[in-house]
């Protein structure tokens, strides 16, 4: 189980999920042998290791320019953060499916703001 947590400068919790190893293992490229448990482990090790890898940190999380698609699960908070120039952050839950999360300014917290490959 990966506990993901994002505290302000105040220490106050304002993003927390769990993702399960076992989700991100068979929610993956299916030309990647994980039968042995050896494999999943150095598997996720590398997932963890990379989670915050510079490619993830979005400056900012919406461009000016981009538009809001059927993988837009949040349109409010997109607009909100194309106005903003706030950055997100995005991480993987398998081989075609990301989370973009970003801080809500109007509401206060962070959220999903797009979801896709």
């Amino acid at each position: 189980m990966l506990h993901f947590t994002i505290k302000n400068a105040d220490g106050k919790e304002i993003y927390n999920t769990k993702l399960k190893g076992t989700d991100l293992v068979g929610n993956t490229d299916p030309n990647i042998d994980l039968s042995k448990q050896k494999d999943q482990i150095i598997f996720l090790k590398t997932i963890t290791s990379n989670f915050f890898s510079d490619d993830n940190f979005l400056e900012p999380a919406v461009m000016p320019d981009d538009k809001a698609d059927n993988n837009t699960p949040d349109k409010a908070l997109y607009e909100e953060l194309k106005k903003s120039g706030l950055n997100g952050f995005k991480y993987r839950l398998g081989k075609e499916d990301n989370l973009y999360i970003a801080w809500s300014e109007k509401e206060q917290k962070v959220k999903i703001y797009y979801k896709c490959c």
